[in-house]
């Protein structure tokens, strides 16, 4: 009966190899092929500079260093760009892109084993593309590498950097009623000005500032405090008004306008009647024309 046993078990042992071998010699199945390929690696942001900051929405833009890289050692990748977004609860906004140019191979191109620092200007605006509204406090920079293909936009990487948002009073919109000034008139040329308010407080001790320059002459063009009411008063958010400039030649200022190109400079300054700082200022053709 022992004997009999020890016959079956090894019978049996000798099936359970037969079908093992035929397991291993199986070949594989084509759909099998791709989980079992190794994934090529892709391009990558490897450092970024600064590494945080503090960005004036509606001021001026702030210069980052993107450096990316392609760590593969055969594969070219084309369409490649820089973008920044600035994230801050459920608001999103456009900052900013930039496209590489790494070693004179072309914009967008990256070759294998190649990189470069890409210049990227960053700016905090409400008026960019996006939604929600940005107001000062702290906030997020999603940088992302970006390759364009034929089925649309791919994100390879991204870095995200800690912001800090604070807020000024800005030009946001200068409109001129006029593309001349009559020398001498007193003919009141309007022009439409739009402020913004990003502090999240009312702003108080604001004018307009007007001149008319022409070479070496400069000559003051009108002025105003702003915002509807002439109060000086800029609210949350900002205010549209309309004022007026005009071309003279007063004997209290040296230099005299004459018929031709000129620039009506328009300064948005605070004033606490001891000092004053120069806010913003705008600059626009005009042509003086005799009277």
């Amino acid at each position: 009966m022992l004997r009999l046993r020890g016959t079956m078990l090894a019978a049996m042992l000798l099936v359970a190899a037969a079908c093992g071998v035929d397991r291993a010699t199986r070949p594989i199945a084509p759909g099998d092929a791709p989980s079992l390929a190794k994934k090529a690696p892709t391009p990558a942001i490897t450092d970024v500079s600064p590494t945080t900051a503090s960005m004036v929405i509606g001021g001026g833009s702030t210069p980052f260093s993107v450096t990316v890289a392609n760590p593969s050692s055969n594969a070219i990748y084309a369409g490649i760009s820089v973008s920044a977004t600035i994230v801050q609860g459920n608001a999103s906004r456009d900052a900013g892109s930039a496209v590489p140019n790494c070693g004179g191979d072309g914009d967008g191109i990256l070759r294998p084993g190649t990189g470069c620092a890409v210049p990227l200007t960053v700016a905090a605006s409400n008026s960019a593309n996006g939604t929600g509204t940005l107001t000062p406090g702290n906030a997020k920079l999603v940088i992302s590498l970006l390759q364009l293909r034929p089925g649309g936009e791919t994100t390879l990487d991204t870095r995200t950097l800690k912001v800090t948002l604070t807020g000024s009073v800005f030009i946001a919109d200068l409109q001129l009623h006029f593309t001349s000034l009559e020398i001498g008139s007193s003919t009141l040329n309007d022009y439409t000005m739009t402020l913004g308010n990003t502090t999240g407080a009312d702003q108080s001790l604001y004018v307009v500032q007007g001149y008319v320059v022409q070479g070496a002459v400069v000559h003051a063009a009108g002025g105003a405090n702003v915002c509807p009411g002439l109060t000086g008063v800029v609210p949350v958010g900002g205010c549209t008004f309309d004022w007026h400039a005009s071309a003279q030649n007063p004997q209290s200022e040296t230099g005299t306008l004459v018929a031709g190109p000129a620039t009506l400079r328009l300064d948005l300054v605070r004033s606490d009647g001891v000092t004053t700082a120069l806010v913003e200022r705008r600059e626009v053709p005009v042509d003086l024309t005799s009277p």
